[in-house]
């Protein structure tokens, strides 16, 4: 016996409605098929023929979007401080270190994005690199409730010289944890 579903659940809806949503799935499909034209013409504006030759889909894509897996050692390579503040061998610029250390790929992509504004880590690596600033509460008795804090257009992140690993932990976890929607293409 031959279903008659599609037939039922057509009923239910008056032509009106089919036809505006034919239109709007006919829009959306012509839009996107503009938006993809664009995007490959645009690139090959930038890049010759040849050179998007050697490129397949996953190295393509690490150029536009950055690298899909971010190791920490990599953000520690290049990274500045800020005068009279850390330098490698403060205790809070270790403790971070081991922070990052600890992240699993969600958080580092979270962390990144804390910081720079993006999820994801640019090819070529941060650019300018990551700076480190110490914060300075007006309250000393206040360094173990602040929150670290973030300057994206300047890579920078500004966090005071927590008294503990454990609440200097804590503190960044919580940042993470509240990290907005930044700037990037997805």
């Amino acid at each position: 016996m031959r279903s008659h579903l599609p037939y039922q659940f057509i009923q239910h809806f008056s032509v009106d409605e089919l036809g505006v949503s034919f239109a709007s799935l006919k829009l959306t499909f012509k839009i996107q098929i503009h938006i993809h034209y664009m995007f490959v013409s645009y690139v090959y504006n930038i890049c010759s023929y040849l050179i998007l030759s050697y490129l397949n889909e996953t190295k393509l894509k690490a150029m536009v979007g950055g690298a899909t897996t971010i190791d920490s050692k990599d953000i520690q390579k290049k990274v500045l401080f800020s005068q009279n503040g850390y330098d490698h061998e403060s205790q809070q610029v270790k403790w971070l270190w081991s922070i990052l250390d600890d992240l699993s790929q969600g958080d580092l992509h979270k962390f990144l994005e804390f910081v720079t504004g993006c999820p994801s880590m640019p090819v070529d690596g941060l650019r300018p690199p990551l700076l480190l600033t110490m914060d300075s509460p007006a309250d000393p008795k206040t360094i173990d409730q602040t929150l670290p804090h973030a300057h994206t257009c300047f890579n920078q992140l500004v966090f005071p010289s927590y008294t503990s690993f454990r609440n200097m932990k804590s503190r960044f976890e919580f940042a993470l944890e509240n990290t907005g929607s930044g700037f990037y293409m997805s």
